[in-house]
């Protein structure tokens, strides 16, 4: 089938460091933007493994030195050729380089530059920095998550904001390529971190803008846990095995029906339950009712018993169980990306591919992420008809770094925790695991890629 590539022609230069820009650039190569990052030389790379090749797949690199006069010459040259440029550091950074929003729109009026910060402009915390967890906490999301009278919580992955950020980043880059391919005319995008927080939040937020008589102040809404007050039996229920549950989320009386039927426990037929709101106040004896039907099935069993009768369950999967699902081998969602060298004792790691599939088409094959600079030469034949020697030259000169190997000790060893060796086998990769150390995302290898010798 024809690979889904509907942004082949588009060009894309980023100044990208950390999760938030790099996986909305990610989501634009993979739908076949031609994205080029500008890295600087020699940068030490501080990423998981799981985190960079997570993000950085499918994009060319080029390592310029923008301290040098030349350097940023040579990245407007390169913004001149782009339709979208984008950074996500703080807006005195790119204004140091001269290559701020206004100076890049001024150069070509028609070019779409995005600012994706932690905060926006303006604003007393315009120029702060920030990470998705301090982003999350300002933005009210860890006084949103567990039970009432537990501290702060965070969300287990460190890149929540981040990947949340970074979509809304898709959809406005997106929209102003339409805008643009109508009209002719370019934009600026001034995106937060903490504003796409705030607006996941928002029903909470009205609720706590609002009293009782209708006046502003109404306070804080009381933290649920696992339970949701519209509907019930809605928790997390143990299994058969060590620490495996099973999601369970009754939305109305047909599938409490459907629910009360499968489990045969008597308890359930009370009069008193035929409700919801008489479900909320004896939430704690369905329950227990529930639990002790799922501690005796698997996680699996359990949740397919109850979605073959119409009522919401799912396994409670642990990041490992991802990678073997069936359903998602079924769906090609798991792309294998090989590497020239091994990566954590594995020549191959499987990925997460786009996540819209579009019908009758298949997803584009996955590239391995580029050393800093293993793309100078092709970026700037390709993108401004410089030849080899003036490359050369440039990069004798300091302008551009040396390319070299993405190594495995360039890149801090994934802190979830290694693979083991029947793991590894899982999945379907091969190599030499190391310690035990096979890699840092899982997948099966249903989708086979051979090496890829360029971009």
């Amino acid at each position: 089938m024809r690979a889904y590539r509907p942004l082949d022609g588009v060009r894309i230069l980023t100044f990208e460091a950390a999760v938030t820009l790099p996986a909305a650039t990610r989501a634009l190569a993979d739908l076949g933007a031609d994205v080029v990052q500008v890295r600087r030389p020699k940068r030490v790379l501080g990423n998981m493994i799981a985190t960079y090749d997570g993000t950085m797949i499918n994009k060319a690199t080029v390592s310029i030195d923008l301290r040098l006069d030349e350097g940023r010459a040579l990245a407007l040259r390169l913004a001149a050729a782009a339709d979208v440029v984008g950074n996500n550091f703080t807006p005195r950074v790119m204004r140091g380089f001269g290559l701020d929003p206004e100076t890049l729109r001024a150069l070509k009026p028609e070019l779409i530059v995005m600012q994706l910060t932690g905060y926006g402009m303006p604003g007393p915390w315009a120029e702060y920095p920030a990470y998705g967890p301090s982003v999350e906490a300002a933005g009210g999301m860890n006084r949103s998550i567990g039970a009432e009278g537990d501290l702060p919580v965070r969300v287990g992955s460190g890149v929540f904001a981040d990947q949340l950020a970074g979509r809304y980043a898709t959809l406005a880059l997106l929209a102003a390529l339409a805008h643009r391919e109508r009209t002719g005319e370019g934009h600026y995008i001034d995106l937060s971190m903490y504003e796409s927080i705030v607006h996941v939040l928002g029903p909470q937020v009205m609720a706590a803008s609002r009293a009782s008589d209708g006046t502003r102040g109404g306070g804080v809404p009381q933290r649920t846990g696992n339970r949701d007050p519209l509907r019930a039996p809605q928790g997390i229920y143990p299994s058969a095995g060590e620490d495996e549950w099973v999601a369970i989320s009754v939305g109305d009386d047909r599938q409490w029906a459907a629910l009360r039927e499968l489990i045969g426990e008597p308890l359930l037929n009370s009069p008193e339950l035929a409700t919801l709101a008489g479900r909320i106040e004896r939430h704690d004896a369905i329950d227990e009712a529930v639990a002790a039907w799922t501690s005796t099935r698997t996680k699996d069993e359990a949740a397919e018993l109850l979605q073959q009768r119409g009522v919401a369950a799912g396994p409670v999967q642990a990041a490992g169980d991802l990678a073997l699902d069936p359903h998602y081998a079924a769906r090609g969602h798991f792309r294998t990306v090989r590497h020239r060298e091994d990566f954590e004792g594995a020549d191959a790691h499987p990925h997460l591919s786009q996540v819209p599939k579009a019908v009758g088409m298949s997803r584009p094959a996955m590239r391995e992420p580029r050393a800093d600079g293993a793309d100078n030469a092709l970026v700037l034949r390709r993108w401004l008809g410089l030849d080899r020697a003036e490359v050369g030259r440039m990069r004798r000169a300091g302008v551009l770094g040396d390319p070299g190997p993405l190594h495995q000790q360039d890149i801090r060893i994934d802190q979830r925790g290694p693979y083991d060796a029947d793991h590894v086998r899982k999945l379907g990769l091969s190599g030499s695991p190391s310690d035990g150390q096979a890699g840092a995302s899982g997948g099966p290898s249903n989708a086979p890629s051979t090496r890829q010798s360029g971009i």
